[in-house]
């Protein structure tokens, strides 16, 4: 009998804590154990390769609507089109992050680097633009996440869209508009890349 209450005990405390945690953090926390997905800065080190958009619904009211995984699906083709249109597309970009906080984002022929900060207990990743283009891109403030051996990099759109626009060969492109207009239609919608070893 003792042993039994000393279980119902032990259980009692387990949900308590349970409830105080959301159910999300719950979740990736039980998947990157068991994956191994734990995004540290050494973890983020190393030269990724572009597969794909990356796209983060953050806003309560978008993950409370009907088929909000669905959504996203819908978005992140729709932003892949317009990615491509401005030469963003699988095999065509790249990051490169080394040990010492540099970065190198290439695209085609154009390069934008600088440096970078990752704070491993928030995923925040702040990238410091040093390259001169004829968009002033500065430093940018972002989330990397290691997903199944994915790099995401996810940035605020208007964020996402400087660097859209620095590594682009015509800043005033009528995609970067489209993408614009797009992520203006979801509050709260992340836009960033996926990156792959």
């Amino acid at each position: 009998m003792k042993r039994l209450m000393i279980l119902v005990a032990v259980s009692v405390m387990s949900i308590a804590n349970v409830e105080a945690q959301s159910l999300k953090d719950i979740l990736g926390g039980l998947v990157g154990a068991v994956t191994g997905n734990t995004t540290t800065e050494q973890t983020i080190v190393g030269e990724w390769g572009y597969t794909k958009p990356a796209i983060a619904l953050k806003s309560d009211n978008i993950l409370a609507q009907a088929g909000g995984s669905l959504m996203s699906g819908t978005i992140e083709k729709k932003m892949a089109t317009y990615y491509e249109k401005v030469g963003l597309k699988a095999g065509s970009a790249a990051i490169t992050l080394t040990e010492d906080q540099q970065f190198k984002l290439t695209m085609g022929k154009r390069t934008l680097q600088g440096t970078y900060e990752f704070d491993s207990t928030t995923n925040a990743l702040t990238l410091n633009f040093t390259t001169k283009t004829s968009v002033k891109i500065g430093k940018i403030r972002g989330e990397a996440q290691l997903s199944g051996g994915d790099l995401k990099l996810l940035f605020a759109a208007d964020k996402m869209l400087k660097i859209v626009r620095g590594l682009s060969a015509v800043s005033n492109n009528t995609s970067i508009a489209a993408i614009s207009k797009a992520a203006e239609q979801y509050d709260g919608l992340s836009l960033g890349m996926t990156f792959a070893k």
